[in-house]
């Protein structure tokens, strides 16, 4: 499958697609509909009961703390015990985008990216991988905001969270340099029980213990694609691109040269 990735191309011509048919509110944005129904309905039976007297209306309110707090209650156990989900969902409102997929190659886990070739790309799950192409996906997702053309009809290429959206980005880029690795100094540092190292001049991770910059310790690089160690004797040369992505020659010469994304839907 080859070709360039962007929005609205056609679904035939794409890795795997979800066409959003529909989109519809999260279950939370419906608690809190529902919540500021409940409270009309218990100011206005205090006053059908008691007029518009302060006392009714306030004694109305409590009324309605109480019924929410149970309500809230019986929701946070229903989604946790029977939904599944976490008791704490941190970021924005959860959106639930509804479609299909065009094809099922390179579809292998339950997360999953929407990639937008301007700007960053959505991150979502959803609840179970679909056997069929005309199966409905609901593909849960709190990063809307990152997205502000997304509307009823949109077509977002599908990419398996085997993959990062920039092994995508990268290879349409097309910004590769051949170079013959060599070793470079790397600051080593311990973060509990693991051991890592980053470039010198990096901030080093919070809390981490500082073991010193070690001259020539960054002895290799992976390819991006296929994880090929890139700096043995054998293998020194590759390709980097400007945010210094290695690729070794053969998925250079497969993939980068003529901008080819097959790699995502590839078994």
């Amino acid at each position: 499958m080859r070709g360039s990735l962007t929005q609205g191309t056609s679904l035939d011509q794409t890795p795997a697609n979800t066409l959003t048919s529909r989109i519809t509110v999260s279950h939370t944005l419906k608690v809190i509909g529902a919540g500021f129904a409940l409270l009309t309905v218990c100011l206005i039976v205090a006053r059908l009961v008691g007029g518009p007297s302060q006392p009714h209306l306030a004694r109305a309110a409590l009324i309605f703390v109480g019924l929410w707090l149970v309500g809230a209650g019986v929701n946070m156990w229903v989604g946790v015990a029977k939904a599944g989900y976490s008791v704490h969902t941190p970021g924005d409102p959860e959106v639930v985008l509804v479609g299909r997929l065009s094809h099922l190659r390179g579809v292998r886990n339950q997360a999953a990216w929407l990639y937008r070739s301007k700007g960053p790309s959505l991150i979502g799950t959803v609840a179970q991988i679909p056997t069929l192409t005309h199966d409905s996906v609901e593909y849960r997702t709190s990063d809307t905001a990152l997205a502000p053309e997304l509307r009823v009809g949109a077509v977002y290429p599908w990419i398996d969270y085997y993959w990062q959206s920039y092994h995508v980005a990268m290879v349409l880029a097309g910004r590769w340099e051949h170079r013959t690795f060599t070793p470079e100094a790397a600051h080593y540092f311990r973060l509990g029980s693991v051991t890592g190292w980053q470039p010198v001049g990096a901030k080093l991770p919070e809390g981490a213990e500082d073991l010193g910059v070690r001259e020539g310790a960054w002895d290799h690089e992976h390819c991006e694609l296929c994880r090929a160690r890139i700096g043995d004797l054998e293998n020194r040369d590759g390709y980097v691109d400007p945010e210094k992505h290695w690729l070794c020659r053969a998925c250079h010469d497969r993939y980068a040269i003529t901008r080819d994304i097959s790699f995502v839907i590839d078994d």
